[in-house]
């Protein structure tokens, strides 16, 4: 857990200045769909914002940072509430009725309210690979990239073609795209045994996962779209 909340700070810290470039963080009221420990939360109030999360998961939720709610959204919210900034921080790609929530955001978002999603990505090289390999009968790494078998597994895999194209049929206006870090090299080792347990192949997986670091966090190879929109206006 240790070396997955390290990247999660890093990546949402990026995200929260990128925010920032398109409106002030400080000041502004912000939803995390999917809080988990609340780490997203607890960045986002160091940057000045009022923060709430909403997590699923009761057992997360207890020892969450910050103030969240348990439930799903868009249900957990009071009726009529609105954000500045709604937040998916790879959540998105849990949720089966994507359209649904998305169009929950575009209401739940005061006029020039920002949505950022960050999502896997069908484009990343690491999902290409894992898709040539699938073809040819090895099919460990697509399976592990869809988290089969896991409590919380991928509804979708999104290309970030796809995604724009969905957010502007939803009322929600990109206003721009990036990618985020996959792989940390801190704290790799402890990340890699969150889901699965130290066995014989340990370390060669470690290993190789932390020389292909540079390179499956450079842009057009990163596995993790970031998308900021903003909604349309009536």
């Amino acid at each position: 857990m240790a070396g997955y909340e390290l990247l999660r700070r890093e990546n949402a810290r990026v995200v929260l200045d990128r925010i920032a470039n398109l409106r002030p963080v400080s000041g502004a009221r912000v939803l995390d769909v999917g809080s988990a420990y609340g780490w997203f939360l607890e960045e986002a109030e160091r940057a000045g914002a009022s923060s709430v999360g909403i997590e699923p998961d009761e057992r997360v939720a207890a020892r969450s940072y910050g103030e969240v709610r348990i439930g799903r959204f868009p249900d957990a919210l009071v009726a009529d509430e609105c954000f500045d900034v709604i937040a998916f921080n790879d959540v998105l790609e849990h949720i089966p009725d994507v359209r649904g929530a998305l169009e929950a955001c575009r209401a739940s978002l005061r006029p020039g309210g920002l949505l950022s999603v960050n999502i896997p990505t069908a484009d990343g090289l690491a999902f290409r690979a894992a898709e040539v390999l699938a073809r040819f009968g090895v099919r460990g790494p697509y399976e592990r990239l869809w988290q089969r078998g896991l409590a919380s597994p991928h509804l979708h895999y999104f290309s970030t073609a796809a995604l724009v194209n969905l957010l502007g049929s939803c009322g929600i206006r990109v206003r721009r795209v990036d990618q985020l870090s996959a792989i940390g090299r801190d704290g790799l080792w402890q990340r890699l045994h969150t889901v699965r347990p130290v066995g014989p192949t340990s370390l060669v997986s470690y290993a190789c996962l932390y020389a292909a670091a540079g390179l499956l966090n450079r842009p057009g190879c990163s596995d993790i779209v970031h998308v900021i929109g903003e909604r349309a206006l009536d």
